[in-house]
Formats: structure tokens, C-alpha cells, sequence
């Protein structure tokens, strides 16, 4: 799941870095470092049901750890998993096998339809991770 501050309902995110000085690129890199951060807890978290609760259920219930311990991130700047984000873009990802067919509830997951862990986590974080930029970059502007 690709993360970037750069989209349609960021455009004002993008209006304050036109022509400002560095410590606002600064704060909007550190914020989407933080909101990477936060959406990585919130999709582990979708995937930590309890392992009692019916096949099919969401948050996606813990059978062998497996998925919920291949889930991890990548930060802005760096690279991994043969993935590079830019300084204002960041990645979840999921190595197990079987994330992708849980997260779109396709082939052995398709009698439970799409159990989205990580774009559900990105939506949860979104207005608080945009909002904190949003406001540091205000303290930045106006002074």
C-alpha cells in the first residue's frame, strides 16, 4: 500500500511547500514519516483479530502470526523490498504470501470478501496524520 502526500486531497499540503523555506519540506517529511508509522500500527492492528473469531472476519484473526509479522514500512528516503519512496512518500508492505489475496478477497479469500488491513489503516490515519502538518506548517508561516 503506497502512501504519498502528493493527491487530490492534499493539494494545500503541496500549496504551502510552493516557494517556502526548508523547515516546512521538513515538517511535511516528518509528518509523513509519522503518519507511515502510525498507518503500520493501525494495519497490524487489523490484522491482529483474535484467532477464535470466524474465518472471514475483520480485524483478520490471527491463525499462525504469519501475516501479521510480515507486515512492515518503508520510511521516506529509504528503500527496501525492491520498493523506494521518495522524501515525501512512504510504503506498507506485506511479504506473506497470502496478504495480498487477503487485503483484495480474491482467490481462496473470495467467499469473504476484501478484508483491506492496510488501505483501511492509511484512511484511519489520514485526517490526524495531515492535520498535524497542517498545523506545524501554520506555526512555520505565520511567524
Amino acid at each position: 500500500m503506497h502512501i504519498n502526500v502528493k493527491g487530490p486531497d492534499t493539494r494545500e499540503i503541496e500549496g504551502y511547500l510552493k516557494g517556502l523555506e526548508p523547515a516546512v519540506f521538513s515538517i511535511v517529511k516528518g509528518g509523513t514519516k509519522d503518519w507511515v508509522l502510525r498507518a503500520h500500527r493501525a494495519s497490524k492492528a487489523n490484522l491482529y483479530g483474535s484467532g477464535s473469531d470466524a474465518p472471514g472476519s475483520y480485524p483478520v484473526p490471527v491463525r499462525t502470526g504469519n501475516t501479521w509479522s510480515s507486515e512492515s514500512y518503508i520510511l521516506p528516503g529509504q528503500s527496501k523490498h525492491g520498493l523506494s519512496a521518495g522524501p515525501l512518500e512512504g510504503f506498507l508492505v506485506n511479504t506473506a504470501a497470502g496478504a495480498g489475496v487477503i487485503h483484495e478477497g480474491t482467490h481462496t479469500q473470495r467467499a469473504f470478501g476484501p478484508r483491506p488491513f492496510e488501505s483501511d489503516a492509511v484512511e484511519d490515519t489520514r485526517d490526524d496524520a495531515v492535520n498535524g502538518m497542517l498545523v506545524n506548517i501554520r506555526r512555520v508561516v505565520t511567524h
